[in-house]
């Protein structure tokens, strides 16, 4: 999360303004816990006491926190705290509080990136040389944007994405961050090779083909965004159709619940968007649901679909155990919703 913060400056940077305010009532209390933690660690005769300062600061950095990455960041030092403190309770509570603040954080800055290259134009300075710039797509317009500025930002966001993803899939495997959540906001690379950025607000594609901009960037972010996985989940005219209720899927992995239909991700409809153009050519309209949600290394998911009435407890399952893969997003400037195949149908293989 400390990431999270050099992001926000470099992305402030890049809109054209540094954001210089003193957050002291953030990083005093802050700073001063870590102090007493690693006191607790030094001098094993009055870790206890050292802790429990260390926990009463980081309430107050936590409750003077003005935006998510703060807020997640105290939270997920007070789960430490707790944890050393031997309160397995707590620090599970503090580091499921710690998770939304952090996929939320990743998000504003995913969408600050997205909103400052519009200050960019197709064209670059006189007598400045095109391969200094990288070509990027904001769907309506293209523009090219000077690399120096925009690799940092890039790999940040590369890295705050999958630390994200990764605290959370760590989370899992402790019983916390469950159920896995809907991702509306997105790192991944499309087939064509660019590197989408997407938000609910839109999105920006990065051309890695650019031999300069593939040569300035870490070779550590290619690795995080091979195991960055997107995963799409959709099925069609099942009980939803005669019946209002809500309808999940859950799946072999911990991000998917581990078949307990408690930690299911639930789905919803898909957008009107008129017709869908199937993979063999004609028109269907469906009563789909849908979700997608973004994970790390996950490979041979099965999965089950199951729907809730809004009358009734008793769960309707699906009969069937389903394949779910990763895919990766086509070109970004192709519509999406035109190219889509036809969703699998309820109880049909």
């Amino acid at each position: 999360m400390k990431q999270i913060e050099l992001l926000a400056r470099d992305i402030q940077s890049l809109a054209g303004g540094i954001d210089t305010r003193v957050r002291s009532l953030q990083e005093g209390p802050a700073r001063a816990a870590r102090l007493h933690i690693e006191d607790a660690a030094l001098h094993q005769d009055r870790a206890t006491e050292e802790l429990e300062v260390a926990r009463r600061l980081l309430y107050e950095a936590w409750g003077a926190a003005s935006d998510p990455a703060q807020r997640s960041l105290a939270a997920q030092e007070l789960s430490g705290v707790y944890a050393f403190l031997g309160n397995r309770e707590d620090s599970l509570r503090w580091l499921e509080r710690s998770l939304p603040d952090s996929d939320l954080a990743v998000s504003e800055a995913l969408e600050a990136f997205r909103v400052s290259m519009n200050q960019f134009t197709d064209k670059i300075p006189r007598r400045a040389d095109v391969r200094d710039f990288v070509e990027m797509d904001l769907r309506h317009k293209r523009v090219l944007a000077p690399l120096e500025t925009v690799v940092p930002v890039v790999q940040r966001l590369v890295e705050a994405r999958y630390n994200a993803l990764d605290l959370r899939k760590r989370s899992t495997v402790l019983g916390a961050g469950r159920p896995w959540p809907v991702a509306r906001s997105r790192v991944e690379l499309c087939r064509s090779g660019e590197l989408l950025f997407s938000t609910p607000g839109g999105g920006v594609a990065v051309d890695l083909g650019n031999n300069h901009m593939a040569q300035a960037m870490d070779a550590g972010v290619r690795p995080m965004l091979r195991s960055m996985q997107t995963v799409h989940f959709s099925i069609a005219d099942g009980p939803w159709v005669n019946q209002p209720g809500r309808t999940y899927v859950v799946g072999s992995s911990l991000a998917l619940g581990a078949w307990d239909p408690g930690s299911g991700i639930q789905l919803a409809p898909r957008p009107k968007s008129g017709s869908t153009i199937s993979s063999t050519v004609w028109t269907l309209t469906r009563h789909t649901m849908e979700a997608v949600i973004q994970v790390l290394d996950e490979d041979n998911l099965e999965t089950r679909y199951f729907f809730i009435p809004d009358q009734e407890a008793s769960i309707i399952w699906e009969q069937l155990t389903r394949k779910a893969k990763a895919q990766m997003p086509p070109l970004h400037s192709t519509q999406p919703d035109m190219f889509t195949p036809a969703p699998p149908v309820w109880g049909i293989p």
